[in-house]
């Protein structure tokens, strides 16, 4: 999926104005001026349109773990030091990943949450998403999954669109 959609969509969802997505990235070791974070949120057809990298999107999340959930103990810290390295095929698991923990959600909620989005996920295949790509449970989690959690995730944060209008 998209950088910049999934980018839009924790903001949305999260009613994140531009300032604070500024120094949510900041938190996640990405310098960046509100005039970029435009140039991010543009649609993809204009010409100030920048394409939102995967260093970018996981600033941005770890910063929003930082923002929600505060920067941790020395030890915790040590720990996080562990590189994970992104590529196409646990992309869309780490976003998941640290959406949940940056909002403190549990399993059960990330179930209600891809149910709101309109897909039925078992246990199995949730701790599945949850787990090292190299366990032999790992599942890979989808572009279509994503947007549904993220669809979801605009419901449960912000409530129920279409029954305000």
């Amino acid at each position: 999926m998209q950088n910049n959609k999934v980018l839009k969509d924790v903001r949305y969802a999260l009613r994140l104005r531009n300032k604070k997505l500024e120094k949510i990235f900041e938190l996640g070791d990405i310098r960046i001026s509100e005039d970029e974070i435009e140039k991010l949120l543009s649609k993809d057809k204009t010409r100030e349109f920048l394409n939102c990298n995967n260093k970018y999107l996981h600033g941005f999340l770890n910063g929003l773990i930082k923002y929600y959930r505060g920067d941790g103990t020395e030890e915790m810290r040590r720990k996080r030091t562990r590189f994970v390295r992104i590529t196409k095929i646990n992309a869309n698991n780490l976003v998941l990943k640290k959406i949940k923990v940056a909002l403190s959600l549990r399993n059960e909620d990330v179930a209600d949450i891809f149910k709101l989005g309109e897909i039925d996920i078992t246990n199995s295949e949730l701790n599945g998403i949850f787990r090292n790509e190299r366990s032999r449970i790992y599942r890979k989690c989808g572009d279509k999954y994503l947007r549904k959690f993220l669809k979801g995730l605009i419901v449960y944060k912000r409530g129920n669109l279409t029954e305000e209008k």
